[in-house]
């Protein structure tokens, strides 16, 4: 029985052919006996002062590629928000350094991203960390570039909703879907369906939904939360989840499916 809004977080999907590979980072310490005390050295982490990352560089295009103004209200969500970073030369970087990330005024992040930085010739030089709803991202620095002092650049791209309200939009709308990349990497897509925001009683549910050319389900991707969704267009959880029940048509390979 679904007696609250519930929001489910779905069908990561996965690109044929693409697999993720995890690195693994092992810490060896050595203590030499040898008569000296030797008192541990600890670098300061420091925020750096780059360029491109402010709210007012950022780019913002719709689904079509067009660009956006930061002035302009935005009632929709799969916009697309850019930055092209850069660090002044001779700056020096080491692992644990940071950089903050604006993000426009008029866009919103829904969920939180986590998700590799990459320099202009596609090598993984730190992490992005977005929190859901949150004005600013904090990029955290690996020691890739500590020897390099010259033409370190690259761009950030993040997936974001309008953060203004349409009044021309329905109010009595009972079921919404979104997605956006898990990475730059583009081999997962989350899916989230929003159900029942005015927590009537629907009984037993089932949900029926096409993923896209090349995409296939990942097993036991699915969550499904309960909460409450404001006048501002804000998802709450309750703390509360259901159990869902996923199948797939698995007579022709298609690639419906089916969530009960």
């Amino acid at each position: 029985m679904f007696t609250n809004f519930h929001r489910f977080d779905i069908l990561t999907a996965k690109a044929r052919g693409i697999y993720e590979i995890k690195n693994i980072l092992v810490n060896i310490l050595v203590t030499v006996a040898c008569g000296v005390s030797l008192l541990p050295i600890t670098a300061q982490a420091d925020t750096l002062s780059a360029k491109g990352i402010d709210k007012d560089s950022a780019i913002i295009t719709d689904g079509q590629g067009k660009v956006q103004s930061h002035t302009t209200d935005l009632t929709e969500s799969g916009y697309h928000v850019s930055w092209h970073w850069s660090i002044p030369d001779q700056v020096k970087i080491k692992s644990g350094d940071t950089m903050q990330v604006e993000v426009p005024d008029n866009v919103m992040i829904p969920h939180a991203l986590t998700f590799d930085i990459l320099n202009s010739t596609g090598t993984v030089v730190g992490q992005a960390n977005f929190a859901a709803n949150s004005p600013t991202g904090t990029v955290t620095f690996n020691n890739e570039l500590a020897d390099k002092t010259l033409n370190r650049k690259g761009e950030i791209y993040i997936y974001a909703s309008g953060k203004a309200i349409d009044d021309q939009l329905p109010s009595d709308w009972l079921i919404n879907k979104s997605g956006w990349w898990e990475s730059e990497q583009h081999n997962k897509i989350n899916w989230n369906i929003a159900l029942n925001p005015a927590q009537d009683h629907l009984g037993h549910v089932t949900l029926t939904d096409t993923l896209g050319a090349h995409q296939s389900y990942i097993p036991g991707s699915v969550q499904a939360q309960t909460g409450t969704w404001d006048d501002q267009g804000q998802f709450t959880p309750d703390g509360g989840t259901l159990d869902v029940t996923v199948s797939q048509n698995q007579i022709d390979q298609s690639n419906l499916i089916w969530l009960t």
